[in-house]
């Protein structure tokens, strides 16, 4: 070409910056899969306006590029998606190597839960608001710890695929860490995506004086009439939202299980 392209929107997918000839200058939103961890910094340091990423499936480096000795400061990324990054070396190497002071949104779905390195994460400022954490196995003390430290936080959603047990295991840590007024002080809304149905745990949720009117959603795989229905609880559930409490259960994101409950089982 006659001239260099200059997008503000890039997608790189197995070929890395090496092969990429553009001015990096006004790029905003970059989405990066299957990539080596040294292509995706370099990226990142060539883009100063970049204000979107998304990191995918990231691998070991190719020793295209040099690793910084030091974090690349990144005033202007606003949202950070870290996706399906198995390797937790290489996790631990995108955490430990970046500085975002403006962060807003923070998604971080199928991936290792370094505790260490995600506390010393260079964004966990007063910006921060919205916080998506999606994974299979984790220490539920250490990430209620974890969330201690977003304090700016007013958004916060799990999608956590774990046995019934477990959601109210964290249910219960959550509501411990929450009788205390400096947790998640600013929290607006907690969804919750769970592959099983509604736990008994969820309405002391709104058992706690500052969070009785957080928006609290539940977004499950799975309808009445795939589970054992622990009808009391449910009850339960529908006083507390025809007495003004904000909560949805929802399958698949649309369908309101709590309507279809009042319709079909209740007399």
């Amino acid at each position: 070409m006659k001239s260099k392209p200059s997008p503000v929107d890039l997608t790189l997918i197995t070929i890395g910056p090496r092969y990429v000839d553009i001015m990096w200058n006004n790029l905003t939103a970059a989405s990066v899969n299957n990539l080596g961890l040294d292509e995706c910094l370099e990226l990142i340091r060539r883009a100063p306006l970049l204000e979107t990423l998304t990191l995918q499936a990231i691998k070991p480096s190719n020793d295209d590029f040099p690793i910084p000795d030091t974090r690349i400061v990144h005033p202007h990324l606003l949202s950070l998606e870290l996706l399906e990054i198995w390797e937790e070396t290489v996790l631990t190497g995108i955490l430990d190597s970046l500085c975002l002071p403006s962060l807003e949104q923070w998604t971080h779905d199928r991936s290792p839960f370094p505790f260490n390195n995600m506390t010393l994460f260079g964004c966990l400022s007063s910006c921060l608001k919205q916080f998506k954490i999606g994974i299979e196995e984790v220490n539920y003390h250490q990430l209620t710890r974890f969330l201690s430290r977003l304090s700016s936080v007013e958004c916060l959603c799990t999608s956590l695929l774990f046995f019934r047990s477990d959601q109210d295991e964290l249910l219960d840590l959550l509501c411990a860490s929450a009788q205390s007024s400096l947790f998640l002080p600013r929290l607006q809304s907690l969804e919750f995506i769970w592959d099983s149905s509604p736990c008994k745990s969820l309405p002391q949720i709104f058992a706690i004086s500052h969070w009785q009117s957080l928006r609290v959603k539940v977004d499950t795989q799975r309808g009445w009439s795939d589970v054992q229905v622990d009808v009391e609880t449910v009850k339960l559930l529908l006083e507390l939202v025809d007495r003004g409490y904000d909560l949805s259960i929802v399958r698949h994101g649309k369908f309101d299980l709590l309507q279809e409950f009042k319709e079909k089982w209740l007399p």
